[in-house]
Parts: structure tokens; sequence; C-alpha cells
């Protein structure tokens, strides 16, 4: 049976005869050959072609990562915003009632671009991470992303954090994190957590204020935080009873713990 080959349209197939006198066994040796050479020359390209696919995926900015820019024009109103609820929250501790804060996901945004013009000095830096931007998503879900650079490449790396209370502490869990618009691995986050931890721990004067993370934890995939913490207005002993996280805004319940303050 001679062999069969695709005209040059595509469209239909018709056989090869070979020329009189020809091996037909040679003649099939050399379609063979010809098809594995294609095949050597396909694959390197379609691996060429899924790296650079898995490349540009990678630096691909997602669409919802817009990080803002310090707004001067609004700086003082958003100073203000920030001594409000400070003074709010003051007054009800120190008068031994429950304080409720509300955050707006884009007065937050707006006061982590400009953290250093408002607390300077004050907020660790968490460098190598640029640009921060943090997105209440509900149901419990925080995602906080921010630009990532080397080697002259910029990624945008996120991670999406579960925040609930648990047997009197706050248990903050990842269960997703991204480079671009693919998924990366936890440990890309934990240094970040590390100082997190520290700064909120030593900044309470908690005994553990070395801000370790624990092998197991690092592991688990989460970070445990005391819901118990000082008011440095009125130095007020408090406790996070609730937490509640809706699309665009965070509702936080602080109760003064009997007997403390003056």
């Amino acid at each position: 049976m001679p062999a069969l080959f695709l005209t040059r349209d595509g469209r239909s197939l018709r056989p090869v005869v070979p020329a009189a006198g020809a091996d037909p066994l040679c003649h099939v040796r050399f379609l063979r050959h010809r098809a594995l050479r294609v095949v050597l020359i396909l694959v390197p390209v379609a691996l060429v072609a899924a790296v650079l696919a898995g490349g540009a995926a990678a630096t691909c900015r997602p669409s919802w990562y817009q990080p803002p820019r310090i707004d001067y024009a609004r700086l003082q109103d958003d100073k203000r915003a920030q001594l409000r609820i400070e003074n709010e929250v003051s007054a009800a501790l120190n008068a031994g009632r429950a304080a409720e804060i509300v955050l707006e996901e884009s007065q937050v945004n707006r006061w982590i671009a400009a953290r250093d013009e408002l607390w300077p000095g004050q907020v660790p830096s968490l460098e190598p991470f640029q640009r921060p931007q943090l997105t209440f998503l509900g149901d419990g879900r925080v995602r906080l992303a921010a630009l990532v650079e080397r080697a002259g490449v910029a990624v945008v790396l996120s991670a999406t954090f579960r925040v609930a209370l648990k047997e009197g502490n706050l248990l903050v869990e990842w269960d997703a994190v991204h480079a671009g618009l693919l998924p990366a691995p936890a440990t890309l986050i934990e240094d970040a957590a590390r100082k997190i931890v520290r700064y909120l721990r030593l900044r309470d004067g908690a005994a553990d204020g070395d801000g370790t993370l624990p092998d197991e934890a690092a592991r688990a995939g989460h970070v445990t935080l005391p819901a118990e913490a000082t008011w440095p207005n009125g130095r007020r002993r408090f406790r996070v009873t609730q937490v509640t996280i809706e699309p665009g805004s965070a509702r936080i319940r602080l109760e003064p713990v009997p007997g403390s303050g003056f």
C-alpha cells in the first residue's frame, strides 16, 4: 500500500508513489525520518512557548492591582480620620465601653500609601515589597498584594488571608499565594509575616517579641496573634471580640478587659 501524505492545502490525502526502481522500504523510512525531524523541531518550540507563556503570566499585573499613590490633597483629611478613630476608641475603652471600628478599604489604602508621611519612622519597612495594596474580599478574607522587583523584572506578589478568632487568639491563615497570575509557594510571604508579627508583639511588649514563626506554623500556613493587647491612650487592656470582613470594608469590635487601666 502506498504511503499517504497531506496535500499543500492541508485538505486532502493522496498517495506517494515511489519512483520507478526505488526501494519502497527506503521511501517509508524517508517519510518516518521526515516526521521525526518535524517532531524534534516542534517539541522545543512548544517548550519555549510554554516557558514564555508562564513568564508572561507571572509578570502580568492583575487588573485588580491598582495601589493608590499619595494623595497630598487629602493627606490632612486622612490624618484627621485616623485621629478621629483613635479618639473614639480611647473614649469608649477608658469609659469601660466596647468600641467598634469600621475600616473602609479605600481609606486603609490611602493610609498605607501615605504611611511614611502620616507616621514617619513608626512603620516597619517591608522591603522588598513595594506599593502594597489591601482588598477586603468578604467572608473573612483579605488580600494583600505588593510589587517585588528582582533583576529588573517586576512581579505582583499577592496572598489571600483568612482572619478569624479562635481560642482567644487571632488566627491569620493564608490559603492562596500568587506571582502575577500564577500560583506561588507560600514561603515567599513568610518573611513579611515574621516582620509583621515581630512588630505587633514588640509594640505590645509581649514576652515572645522575637517575631519567630514556628516551623509547624510555617508549614500549616498561618500565624497566631494574641487577641488581647494594650490601648496606648490610658494603658487600657482590651481584647478583640469580633472581626467581620465584608467586600470593601471590615468591622472590628474591641472590649475593655475588666480591671485594667487607671
